[in-house]
């Protein structure tokens, strides 16, 4: 475009535009300067020829422009992002736990007053509530779930067996044997630090040697040593399950397991080393405590 001065719009942020003054070195403006007044026009300036100015480009890409912040995962194989507590925990999940909660404190008022039928009822209803509620959360990682819904079931299993008769004590130690490699194969599912490895290495080697010992030499000493053997592989697994649990970053798993590995040892010593005064309610108050304390770290990671 030689030989002819050239103009040039500018636009200017409040939606307007003007064109910028050059001087013509030819043609019929004859070196004069040409001007031309800002015309406010909503979504562009309309030119005389027809042609539309649009908004300026940076204003339209600017309000179209979303920030995205990625998702921070939750450190557990199964589940790339934790869900928020309000959508894990629904009103069903929290009136089944406040609802085991209540059944526990009544099976250990009974069992305080020594009224042992009522803990027929009671005892496996409430590790029943705590498998519905462990059915009804939205976990924060699905197949730790999976393997305690297992471990509760199992659980269930167990008591029924202990409550019906002493004969049926092996069976009851089986069940519950499954139960932690269970709860085991849930832990496994989850991604932690390993702060607390030690500390659980050190618990167990200390209760076994202070108390998992006499309570298998008891339990070979009065009811035969095949039974011995079966309370030997119960302690090893539930010692395991504390490791496991201790390599976690669940603080709720870590507690939760260590009471109940506080429970099974009250019970194995009042009933194969020496009796302890209420010791059926030392034993259910951990236990209880133990499970429920499991089935909330589906939840919460902390």
């Amino acid at each position: 475009m030689s030989g002819r001065g050239q103009s040039r719009w500018v636009a200017h942020l409040d939606g307007t535009a003007a064109l910028r003054p050059q001087t013509c070195t030819g043609g019929p403006l004859g070196g004069k300067t040409s001007w031309m007044r800002r015309v406010p026009r909503p979504g562009g300036i309309e030119l005389s020829t027809g042609a539309t100015l649009a908004a300026p480009r940076r204003r339209r890409e600017a309000a179209s422009t979303r920030l995205t912040v990625p998702r921070r995962t939750s450190g557990r194989r199964g589940y790339d992002a934790p869900h928020d507590k309000g959508e894990t925990v629904t009103s069903i999940t929290a009136g089944l736990m406040a609802a085991a909660g209540l059944i526990a404190v009544i099976d250990w008022v009974a069992l305080a007053g020594d009224r042992r039928s009522v803990g027929l009822v009671t005892k496996p209803a409430v590790i029943l509530l705590l498998l519905a509620a462990a059915l009804a959360v939205t976990p924060i990682n699905s197949p730790q779930r999976t393997f305690f819904v297992a471990a509760l079931a199992l659980s269930a299993a167990g008591d029924v067996a202990l409550l019906a008769s002493p004969r049926w004590f092996a069976v009851g130690l089986g069940a519950f044997l499954l139960a932690h490699l269970a709860y085991i194969g849930g832990l496994l599912q989850v991604q932690g630090s390993g702060e607390s490895l030690v500390a659980g290495l050190v618990f167990v080697a200390l209760a076994g040697l202070f108390m998992g010992i006499p309570i298998v030499l008891g339990a070979a000493r009065k009811r035969g040593v095949a039974l011995g053997v079966a309370v030997l592989a119960y302690l090893a697994t539930i010692s395991a399950m504390v490791v496991v649990a201790g390599q976690t970053d669940l603080i709720l798993a870590r507690v939760g397991a260590v009471l109940l590995y506080a429970s099974d040892g009250v019970l194995g010593w009042n009933r194969f080393v020496t009796p302890i005064r209420q010791g059926r309610l030392l034993t259910r108050i951990p236990y209880h405590l133990g499970q429920g304390l499991m089935v909330l770290s589906l939840v919460f990671s902390g």
